[in-house]
Protein backbone atom coordinates (compact mmCIF):
# COMPACT_ATOMS: atom_id res chain seq x y z
CA UNK A 1 0.00 0.00 0.00
CA UNK A 2 2.68 2.56 -1.21
CA UNK A 3 0.91 5.75 -1.19
CA UNK A 4 3.51 8.72 -2.59
CA UNK A 5 3.21 12.60 -2.50
CA UNK A 6 4.97 15.84 -3.44
CA UNK A 7 5.86 18.80 -1.40
CA UNK A 8 6.82 21.67 -3.25
CA UNK A 9 8.11 25.11 -0.90
CA UNK A 10 7.60 28.98 -1.76
CA UNK A 11 7.89 29.01 -5.56
CA UNK A 12 7.10 33.23 -5.89
CA UNK A 13 5.81 33.18 -8.90
CA UNK A 14 6.24 35.47 -11.27
CA UNK A 15 9.70 35.72 -9.46
CA UNK A 16 10.67 31.93 -9.60
CA UNK A 17 13.29 30.40 -10.52
CA UNK A 18 12.44 29.34 -13.80
CA UNK A 19 15.36 26.29 -14.03
CA UNK A 20 14.90 25.18 -10.10
CA UNK A 21 11.08 24.72 -11.11
CA UNK A 22 11.39 23.34 -13.73
CA UNK A 23 13.96 20.87 -12.49
CA UNK A 24 11.43 19.81 -9.49
CA UNK A 25 8.82 19.26 -11.61
CA UNK A 26 10.74 17.38 -14.04
CA UNK A 27 11.30 14.81 -11.21
CA UNK A 28 7.51 14.54 -10.05
CA UNK A 29 6.09 13.73 -13.28
CA UNK A 30 8.80 11.60 -13.66
CA UNK A 31 8.65 9.61 -10.22
CA UNK A 32 4.78 9.37 -11.96
CA UNK A 33 6.05 7.47 -14.83
CA UNK A 34 7.86 4.94 -12.93
CA UNK A 35 5.43 4.33 -10.52
CA UNK A 36 2.66 3.37 -13.55
CA UNK A 37 0.16 5.74 -11.75
CA UNK A 38 -0.01 9.45 -10.21
CA UNK A 39 0.88 10.55 -7.05
CA UNK A 40 -1.27 10.24 -4.36
CA UNK A 41 -0.44 13.90 -3.23
CA UNK A 42 0.90 16.88 -4.14
CA UNK A 43 1.43 19.95 -1.72
CA UNK A 44 1.93 23.23 -2.42
CA UNK A 45 3.29 24.79 0.92
CA UNK A 46 2.35 28.49 0.42
CA UNK A 47 3.96 31.54 -1.37
CA UNK A 48 2.85 30.40 -4.49
CA UNK A 49 2.52 33.62 -5.54
CA UNK A 50 4.53 37.20 -4.54
CA UNK A 51 2.05 39.13 -4.63
CA UNK A 52 4.56 41.82 -4.97
CA UNK A 53 1.91 44.28 -6.20
CA UNK A 54 0.16 44.13 -2.77
CA UNK A 55 2.70 44.24 -0.60
CA UNK A 56 2.20 46.65 2.46
CA UNK A 57 5.71 48.25 3.24
CA UNK A 58 7.20 50.26 1.53
CA UNK A 59 9.58 49.53 -2.04
CA UNK A 60 13.34 49.31 -1.81
CA UNK A 61 15.01 51.29 -5.23
CA UNK A 62 15.32 47.72 -7.12
CA UNK A 63 11.54 47.07 -6.37
CA UNK A 64 10.53 50.50 -7.50
CA UNK A 65 11.94 49.69 -11.23
CA UNK A 66 9.21 47.02 -11.91
CA UNK A 67 6.62 49.59 -11.23
CA UNK A 68 4.74 50.82 -14.57
CA UNK A 69 5.86 47.82 -15.82
CA UNK A 70 3.50 44.37 -16.74
CA UNK A 71 5.77 42.43 -14.37
CA UNK A 72 5.26 44.85 -11.65
CA UNK A 73 1.33 44.81 -12.19
CA UNK A 74 -0.99 42.67 -10.17
CA UNK A 75 -3.01 41.18 -13.29
CA UNK A 76 -0.12 39.74 -14.74
CA UNK A 77 1.18 37.93 -11.22
CA UNK A 78 -2.62 36.67 -11.23
CA UNK A 79 -2.23 35.44 -14.59
CA UNK A 80 0.66 33.97 -14.21
CA UNK A 81 -0.13 32.01 -10.92
CA UNK A 82 -3.38 30.20 -12.76
CA UNK A 83 -1.22 29.76 -15.79
CA UNK A 84 0.68 27.82 -13.55
CA UNK A 85 -1.99 26.00 -11.33
CA UNK A 86 -3.45 24.94 -14.95
CA UNK A 87 -0.14 23.36 -16.03
CA UNK A 88 0.14 21.74 -12.89
CA UNK A 89 -3.02 19.91 -12.94
CA UNK A 90 -2.19 19.09 -16.42
CA UNK A 91 0.63 17.77 -15.55
CA UNK A 92 -0.62 15.45 -12.42
CA UNK A 93 -4.34 15.12 -13.93
CA UNK A 94 -5.71 12.51 -10.82
CA UNK A 95 -3.18 13.34 -8.01
CA UNK A 96 -5.09 15.11 -5.11
CA UNK A 97 -3.40 18.72 -5.12
CA UNK A 98 -3.61 20.61 -1.98
CA UNK A 99 -3.04 24.94 -1.60
CA UNK A 100 -1.81 25.40 1.54
CA UNK A 101 -2.21 29.83 1.86
CA UNK A 102 1.39 31.51 2.63
CA UNK A 103 1.30 35.02 4.20
CA UNK A 104 2.12 35.95 0.77
CA UNK A 105 -1.37 35.20 -0.82
CA UNK A 106 -2.22 36.70 2.48
CA UNK A 107 -1.11 40.00 0.85
CA UNK A 108 -3.93 39.79 -1.56
CA UNK A 109 -6.47 39.80 1.65
CA UNK A 110 -5.12 42.63 3.65
CA UNK A 111 -4.78 45.00 0.62
CA UNK A 112 -8.47 44.40 0.36
CA UNK A 113 -9.28 45.02 4.31
CA UNK A 114 -7.12 48.14 4.05
CA UNK A 115 -8.44 49.76 0.63
CA UNK A 116 -12.31 48.05 0.78
CA UNK A 117 -12.84 46.75 4.23
CA UNK A 118 -16.17 46.57 3.00
CA UNK A 119 -15.91 44.74 -0.18
CA UNK A 120 -13.34 42.30 0.85
CA UNK A 121 -15.21 39.61 2.47
CA UNK A 122 -17.02 39.38 -1.44
CA UNK A 123 -14.07 38.91 -3.35
CA UNK A 124 -12.46 35.46 -3.27
CA UNK A 125 -8.86 34.48 -4.35
CA UNK A 126 -9.85 31.10 -4.58
CA UNK A 127 -12.72 31.70 -7.28
CA UNK A 128 -10.19 34.56 -8.69
CA UNK A 129 -7.89 31.48 -9.06
CA UNK A 130 -9.93 28.64 -10.70
CA UNK A 131 -9.31 26.50 -8.33
CA UNK A 132 -12.43 24.69 -7.97
CA UNK A 133 -12.45 24.11 -11.20
CA UNK A 134 -8.81 23.11 -11.15
CA UNK A 135 -10.24 20.91 -8.12
CA UNK A 136 -7.38 22.45 -6.18
CA UNK A 137 -7.98 21.77 -2.42
CA UNK A 138 -7.23 25.51 -0.35
CA UNK A 139 -5.85 25.01 3.02
CA UNK A 140 -6.48 28.65 5.05
CA UNK A 141 -3.69 31.06 5.95
CA UNK A 142 -3.67 31.04 10.15
CA UNK A 143 -6.24 33.20 11.04
CA UNK A 144 -8.58 34.11 14.29
CA UNK A 145 -6.00 32.16 16.56
CA UNK A 146 -6.56 29.10 14.60
CA UNK A 147 -3.29 27.28 13.65
CA UNK A 148 -3.25 26.16 9.74
CA UNK A 149 -2.06 22.96 9.34
CA UNK A 150 -2.75 19.66 6.92
CA UNK A 151 -1.92 15.79 7.21
CA UNK A 152 0.86 14.78 4.40
CA UNK A 153 -0.74 11.66 3.36
CA UNK A 154 -1.98 9.14 5.92
CA UNK A 155 0.55 10.02 8.40
CA UNK A 156 1.36 12.08 11.60
CA UNK A 157 3.24 14.66 9.96
CA UNK A 158 1.83 18.07 9.50
CA UNK A 159 2.18 20.71 6.79
CA UNK A 160 1.61 23.96 7.09
CA UNK A 161 3.28 27.43 5.55
CA UNK A 162 4.83 29.06 8.21
CA UNK A 163 7.15 27.50 11.41
CA UNK A 164 5.84 27.20 14.80
CA UNK A 165 9.06 28.87 15.90
CA UNK A 166 11.58 31.00 13.56
CA UNK A 167 15.03 32.29 14.22
CA UNK A 168 17.86 30.91 13.16
CA UNK A 169 17.24 26.95 14.02
CA UNK A 170 13.57 26.98 12.95
CA UNK A 171 13.39 23.23 12.41
CA UNK A 172 14.88 22.66 16.02
CA UNK A 173 12.86 25.13 17.29
CA UNK A 174 9.45 24.21 15.90
CA UNK A 175 9.80 20.32 16.94
CA UNK A 176 10.70 21.46 20.27
CA UNK A 177 7.34 23.97 20.07
CA UNK A 178 5.20 21.76 18.44
CA UNK A 179 6.04 17.92 19.81
CA UNK A 180 4.94 16.83 16.13
CA UNK A 181 6.64 16.31 12.59
CA UNK A 182 5.95 19.25 10.65
CA UNK A 183 7.00 20.04 7.28
CA UNK A 184 6.71 24.01 6.27
CA UNK A 185 7.95 26.19 3.93
CA UNK A 186 8.32 30.05 4.50
CA UNK A 187 12.08 30.40 5.75
CA UNK A 188 13.71 29.79 2.51
CA UNK A 189 15.77 27.20 4.33
CA UNK A 190 16.81 24.18 4.34
CA UNK A 191 16.61 22.45 7.65
CA UNK A 192 15.40 19.00 9.77
CA UNK A 193 15.85 18.22 13.11
CA UNK A 194 14.52 14.67 14.70
CA UNK A 195 14.26 13.42 18.47
CA UNK A 196 12.97 10.74 19.38
CA UNK A 197 10.02 10.25 21.70
CA UNK A 198 9.94 8.00 24.99
CA UNK A 199 8.00 5.79 23.47
CA UNK A 200 10.37 5.48 20.43
CA UNK A 201 8.49 7.61 18.27
CA UNK A 202 10.67 9.34 15.96
CA UNK A 203 9.91 12.88 15.02
CA UNK A 204 11.18 15.19 12.65
CA UNK A 205 10.86 18.80 11.76
CA UNK A 206 11.75 20.02 7.99
CA UNK A 207 12.54 23.26 6.92
CA UNK A 208 12.06 22.71 2.82
CA UNK A 209 13.85 25.68 1.34
CA UNK A 210 11.98 27.24 -1.08
CA UNK A 211 12.36 27.71 -5.47
CA UNK A 212 12.33 31.70 -5.98
CA UNK A 213 15.15 33.45 -7.59
CA UNK A 214 16.99 35.21 -5.03
CA UNK A 215 17.97 37.82 -7.76
CA UNK A 216 14.53 39.50 -8.68
CA UNK A 217 14.63 42.78 -7.48
CA UNK A 218 11.39 42.05 -5.10
CA UNK A 219 13.88 40.25 -2.85
CA UNK A 220 16.72 43.32 -3.04
CA UNK A 221 15.74 43.72 0.66
CA UNK A 222 18.61 40.67 1.37
CA UNK A 223 21.63 41.55 0.94
CA UNK A 224 22.84 37.93 2.38
CA UNK A 225 20.43 35.21 2.80
CA UNK A 226 20.61 30.79 4.06
CA UNK A 227 18.39 30.40 1.36
CA UNK A 228 17.97 26.95 -0.30
CA UNK A 229 16.53 25.23 -3.48
CA UNK A 230 14.83 22.22 -2.56
CA UNK A 231 11.46 20.11 -2.78
CA UNK A 232 9.80 17.17 -0.82
CA UNK A 233 9.34 13.72 -2.06
CA UNK A 234 7.30 11.59 0.29
CA UNK A 235 6.30 7.86 1.15
CA UNK A 236 4.14 5.75 3.00
CA UNK A 237 4.62 2.44 3.16
CA UNK A 238 1.58 1.22 5.08
CA UNK A 239 -1.31 2.40 7.29
CA UNK A 240 0.65 3.04 10.30
CA UNK A 241 0.40 6.47 10.52
CA UNK A 242 4.44 6.56 11.41
CA UNK A 243 5.33 4.18 8.75
CA UNK A 244 6.69 6.93 6.25
CA UNK A 245 9.65 8.70 4.88
CA UNK A 246 10.36 12.68 3.42
CA UNK A 247 13.20 12.86 1.14
CA UNK A 248 14.93 16.45 1.17
CA UNK A 249 15.70 16.49 -2.96
CA UNK A 250 18.40 19.42 -3.03
CA UNK A 251 18.99 22.02 -6.26
CA UNK A 252 21.93 23.15 -6.88
CA UNK A 253 22.79 24.84 -9.93
CA UNK A 254 19.25 23.50 -11.82
CA UNK A 255 20.56 20.46 -10.83
CA UNK A 256 19.08 17.76 -8.89
CA UNK A 257 19.55 13.97 -8.43
CA UNK A 258 16.88 11.89 -7.59
CA UNK A 259 16.91 7.67 -8.01
CA UNK A 260 19.95 8.07 -9.54
CA UNK A 261 18.66 10.26 -12.24
CA UNK A 262 20.71 13.58 -12.99
CA UNK A 263 18.08 16.14 -13.91
CA UNK A 264 18.97 19.54 -15.16
CA UNK A 265 16.02 22.28 -15.05
CA UNK A 266 15.81 24.62 -18.21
Amino acid sequence: MLKVAGIIPDIHIPWHDKAALDCCLSVLVDLQIKLNRPLDQLNLLGDVADFAAFKSWDKLKAEMKIDGTKQGHAKYEIQELVKFLTNLRKLFPKTHIRFLEGNHEDRFHRYLLRGAPLVWEYINLQEILKLKDLEIEWVPFQRDEKPQYSYLLNTSCLLRHRPTNGGKHCAASTLSNAHKSVVFGDTHRRQSYCERTLDRVEIETISLGWLGDPSAPVFSYMDTDNWAHSFGVAYQFSEDVEDYIIDVVKIKNSRAIYNATVYQGT
